[in-house]
């Protein structure tokens, strides 16, 4: 894949890394970490994560961490830090790209982009596009993101500036918001830590988001996420024989009724919902 080392950086070529406070709320240790937020949003610090600059580090204190970092393998059983960035900025510099990577506004809204969150940063890559990503998370300034997900850990790699392709297209607002959706269906599937393969599946999701939002005006976030299971667990057309047509055009006027009337549904039911001979009494 684009931008993905074969093999993750190693530890020791990074210069900081990132504690997300929202997993990790208070530290094991006394460590020299910087709050990631800006003034304004000074009064809820904690929902934001800690940059710890490793080089302040003692060598014993380092080699601890990073030996805990190495022994997580188990997919829900993350480090203390899950991120790891090589730049040469200085704290502060690294501080401030940081804080305005974290501030995304739509319609004269703001939002946070939860880009330390691995689980979020793998999506925004693939949505954004390579240039985009790389003026929205500040990638000249940072050549290599580490991160861990599902028990392994991954190097995203940007050592050139990136440059703008024709026809280059970016995520829509819409689409970065799908992404908790997206990691919920993720979360019921079988765990898949070839990055090539989840980054394939993860786009199959959000296509059938796209289908059950656009084609059967579902809303609601159980509703969508039911949907797309079934979509990737059966088949992507699995909407469109006759009987799922007419369950479909019943749950548009009735909020999370999809989730609640196929979530109890045996093999055989969603054998007969998705054939074209035989009737299901619902």
């Amino acid at each position: 894949m684009t931008h993905y080392l074969t093999e993750p950086l190693a530890f020791t070529e990074h210069q900081y890394a990132l504690i997300d406070r929202v997993v990790v709320p208070q530290l094991p240790e006394v460590l020299p970490v910087i709050e990631v937020v800006s003034p304004l949003l000074a009064p809820q610090a904690h929902l934001y994560p800690w940059l710890l600059p490793l080089r302040e580090l003692s060598s014993d204190v380092w080699s601890r961490l990073l030996n805990g970092a190495r022994l997580k393998t188990e997919p829900d059983s993350p480090p203390l830090f899950t991120l790891l960035l090589k730049s040469d900025l200085s704290p502060e510099a690294m501080k401030n790209v940081l804080v305005n990577a974290l501030y995304l506004k739509e319609k004269q809204q703001g939002h946070i982009l939860r880009y330390y969150d691995p689980r979020v940063l793998f999506h925004l890559h693939w949505m954004m596009g390579p240039w985009v990503f790389s003026r929205r998370i500040a990638a000249d300034d940072i050549t290599h993101w580490t991160f861990w997900l599902e028990g392994n850990w991954h190097t995203l790699a940007f050592p050139e500036k990136v440059r703008y392709q024709q026809g280059e297209t970016s995520a829509s607002f819409a689409q970065i918001q799908r992404i908790s959706l997206i990691n919920q269906v993720l979360a019921q599937l079988p765990v898949t830590s070839d990055l090539a393969q989840r980054q394939t599946l993860s786009r199959r999701i959000d296509a059938l988001f796209d289908i059950a939002m656009t084609q059967w005006s579902l809303t609601d976030k159980q509703d969508l996420t039911a949907f797309a299971l079934h979509g990737v667990t059966l088949n992507d057309e699995f909407h469109q024989t006759p009987r799922m047509k007419e369950l479909l055009g019943r749950c548009q006027h009735v909020t999370g009724y999809y989730q609640r009337i196929t979530r109890s549904w045996t093999d055989e039911q969603w054998q007969e919902m998705t054939s074209k001979v035989r009737y299901l009494q619902l």
